[in-house]
């Protein structure tokens, strides 16, 4: 009985909480924020009626100030309330976005379907055993433990580790912004070699994207000792491989990961963009997670068990610190944080500051900056001339030499 309530509990709870903003199933009660952000993030592109984004997320907060923000239940309702009726680039519906949100927590789609329990496993055992026995991550890690707790942080707005600074991190963070932004519009295509890119197109992320002797540059047998005239090999990564590889087999990824859509090419492109904006997205969101990036106090003089106790808010200042989860103590030494970080992830309230004309001319709420990054990818615009100067208005510090750390309220 007991290893059936074990496989239970992983399954619904273990998980997720890992994550910044919740994408566990509601049915267990997680809080999915990413996609009401993203759902938000459109219906304000409807409204706007191609008029660029601003100000998304005034409703919001009025909705929950009005109807008390101390009551999560209020806080749901509000960012539940509206739902967008366009779809996006004319064949993306909400659904597909908000699926797509969820790809970086989850890129190998191990969280829903048949793979929950494995993925369980890995997030409570397998990431964890990586930290304490290897003190560290690489590539070698795979892609779901390394953007949790390695290299591929900068995937959530974080650092790799706790030596980098704010702008040590930025940079990687604006270099897989605009990866995946040129991947959504068009000007990387889905069938790129994926290893030729990053060695053609160097930045501060093309190591960690394609390290030295990275295994997937060339085409890879299923089974070692299987002759190929028996069973086909992996062909080499392009471009489309990162965002649809799946290993959703219950007990391994080993050797049992695959690509469904790789010979469907018309879904296989769409899913591409859809992935990449969904990253987007994502990265956007997860900065204004204080779990993930701290923006001011996150404590509102709430103390549970005699110490400070974080709330859940969302808060629209410079970013003072970035956190990094690569020497974090899964085990034991810091449960209280394990704690404090589902709270911080609960559905948030939104702070004062995130009304006040002076701050909103030098930070945008989430909403507005997912907003304006679908309203980019919509026109094509200008990385440099356009979209970088938003995103500047989401990663901006006060305190640029600041190195990265667990943070006050994980």
């Amino acid at each position: 009985m007991k290893l059936k309530y074990k496989l239970m509990l992983m399954m619904l709870v273990a998980p997720f909480s890992s994550y910044s903003y919740e994408i566990g199933p509601s049915i267990a009660g997680f809080a999915p924020v990413h996609q009401a952000l993203t759902a938000n993030a459109l219906k304000c592109l409807e409204d706007k009626n191609g008029v660029k984004p601003e100000k998304c997320i005034v409703g919001i907060k009025q909705c929950i100030d009005e109807r008390g923000r101390d009551d999560i239940s209020n806080r749901k309702d509000c960012f539940q309330e509206n739902r967008p009726s366009i779809s996006f680039l004319g064949k993306f519906t909400i659904d597909d976005l908000e699926k797509a949100v969820k790809w970086p927590d989850d890129p190998t789609y191990e969280a829903f379907g048949p793979g929950v329990a494995k993925f369980g496993a890995k997030m409570l055992e397998g990431c964890e055993g990586f930290l304490i026995e290897r003190k560290g991550m690489d590539n070698t890690s795979g892609l779901l433990c390394n953007t949790h707790y390695g290299s591929y942080q900068y995937w959530h707005a974080q650092s790799s580790s706790t030596s980098e600074t704010f702008n040590e991190t930025r940079k990687k963070i604006l270099d897989w912004a605009k990866f995946n932004y040129d991947v959504a519009i068009g000007n990387i295509k889905p069938d790129q070699d994926y290893c030729d890119y990053f060695d053609e197109n160097e930045s501060s992320i093309s190591s960690y994207m394609k390290p030295d002797n990275y295994p997937f540059c060339e085409e890879r047998k299923i089974w070692g000792w299987v002759p190929k005239w028996i069973a086909r090999p992996y062909p080499a990564w392009d471009i489309a491989t990162l965002y649809g590889v799946s290993c959703d087999n219950p007990f391994t990824s080993a050797a049992c990961c695959k690509e469904e859509l790789i010979n469907k090419p018309s879904e296989r492109e769409n899913n591409t963009v859809i992935k990449a904006t969904g990253a987007l997205l994502h990265l956007v969101q997860d900065s204004f997670s204080q779990s993930h990036n701290e923006r001011g106090d996150c404590f509102d003089g709430v103390e549970k068990n005699d110490r400070p106790t974080p709330v859940s808010k969302i808060v629209c200042k410079p970013i003072t610190l970035i956190t990094n989860y690569g020497e974090f103590d899964l085990s034991s030494n810091h449960i209280h944080a394990q704690e404090d970080h589902k709270i911080s992830d609960d559905w948030p309230y939104i702070d004062d500051s995130c009304a006040d004309e002076a701050s909103l001319k030098v930070v945008d709420d989430p909403v507005t900056a997912a907003a304006k990054l679908l309203w980019h990818i919509d026109r094509k615009s200008d990385w440099e001339k356009e979209v970088l100067v938003d995103l500047s208005k989401v990663f901006n510090s006060i305190q640029q030499d600041r190195e990265s750390g667990f943070g006050a309220c994980y």
